[in-house]
């Protein structure tokens, strides 16, 4: 059976998986840091397609990583529609940057036309998202479930799903938080008792953007993890390294609560 490796690199690398997992035996989509250290372990000095292409085959071929599985049609579109959401909603803020930083009249006239066509892109998406999430019956249960986390709301919940791997393919919470990147990042040399800890960000980094908010929320309306949030403060721990703990608490929760329904 051939067994294919790619990197994972994006929007065009997710289609080239879709393309490649109806075509061939088995599929297996990796981090592109993971293949860039597999290099450095082999000490590859060479940098072309070529030998990028031959030193990913190297890798497939010696540590046999683990399948990629295709996500369910519903979820396709629903991660289609929720970073077009992400898109448009970018662009809006931009132009609304715009129309702070000019008084000509005509631009922002024509800044104001084009604000309005962008919101009704957003409500359109957003009508779009709902109707996707209530046709289906496992994405509805899946959004109903999270947003009994506090911090958690039905918007929120749809981005967060939208860019979660499938729970039964994990075997605990650590893997979750390990591919949304938020788990620390120890870093210390010699003696110096200099010990950094912010997030790894070796992950998704939309995955990461759609728990922002929730984690921000949940400091403040979820009891524990508003408790978990105090006790870090109190020892003096960064405002990036709390945001981080929770945004895995979150993720904890959210593993645990749909692994057991």
């Amino acid at each position: 059976m051939l067994h294919a490796c790619m990197e994972a690199t994006g929007p065009c690398g997710d289609e080239l998986a879709l393309f490649l997992d109806t075509h061939i035996g088995k599929l297996s989509v990796e981090q592109p840091r993971r293949i860039k250290g597999y290099a450095h372990c082999r000490m590859m000095r060479s940098k072309s397609d070529p030998a990028d292409a031959r030193m990913i085959a190297h890798y497939c071929a010696t540590q046999k990583p683990r399948a990629w599985k295709r996500p369910s049609e519903g979820q396709l579109h629903l991660r289609a529609a929720s970073r077009r959401r992400e898109s448009l909603l970018a662009q809006h803020q931009a132009e609304k940057n715009r129309l702070e930083q000019t008084s000509d009249r005509f631009v922002r006239k024509d800044i104001c036309a084009h604000l309005r066509h962008l919101e009704t892109r957003i409500t359109s998406i957003e009508k779009e998202i709902r109707s996707l999430t209530q046709a289906d019956e496992k994405l509805a249960q899946t959004i109903k479930l999270l947003t009994t986390i506090g911090g958690i709301g039905v918007t929120s919940g749809t981005s967060i799903l939208a860019e979660i791997p499938p729970i039964e393919d994990l075997e605990d919470a650590r893997q979750l938080a390990a591919y949304a990147g938020v788990t620390p990042r120890h870093h210390q040399s010699g003696t110096s008792g200099s010990t950094h800890t912010p997030m790894s960000k070796n992950g998704s980094s939309r995955l990461r953007k759609a728990l922002f908010y929730p984690a921000m929320s949940a400091m403040r309306y979820n009891p524990a993890c508003k408790a978990f949030a105090d006790r870090l403060r109190a020892k003096g721990k960064k405002s990036i390294v709390i945001i981080g703990a929770i945004m895995t608490k979150l993720l904890h929760l959210i593993f645990g609560v749909l692994r057991s329904g």
